[in-house]
């Protein structure tokens, strides 16, 4: 299997773990940047919360995560788009450490599919 890692994207603006952030807002809108400077989609998806309602864990994964099931799709119409879900594991885990600040858990920069290359960035999600 190939992997595929953004390669354009300066050092700065990699997260990097023990990174912290003062709040789950400022953590996706960077790694978002990254994704649209890197040639990826950004979503949101897992989170784990307290007895208190507080986010402590926050996943925010490659939008090609995962797998299509088709258990919400009509069969005989399916969507035209480039965006399918095949498996990548690239993702960075959010995790609130003291004093309510939120920092990089886990980081995995690896994408099993191709990247969006520097003229067809401009059609990502993060660049309309």
């Amino acid at each position: 299997m190939r992997y595929f890692m953004p390669s354009i994207v300066a050092g700065s603006d990699v997260p990097f773990r023990n990174q912290a952030f003062d709040s789950l807002d400022k953590a996706y809108k960077f790694y978002k940047e990254y994704g649209r400077l890197g040639g990826f989609d950004v979503r949101k998806t897992t989170e784990k919360r307290d007895a208190d309602g507080t986010i402590i864990l926050k996943h925010f994964v490659c939008s090609k995560e995962g797998f299509n099931d088709g258990s919400h799709c009509e069969e005989n119409r399916q969507r035209r788009t480039v965006s399918r879900r095949c498996g990548c594991k690239a993702k960075v885990v959010m995790k609130i450490m003291s004093q309510n600040r939120y920092y990089v858990f886990n980081f995995v920069e690896l994408h099993n599919h191709p990247l969006a290359s520097e003229s067809g960035r401009q059609f990502l999600r993060a660049s309309r």
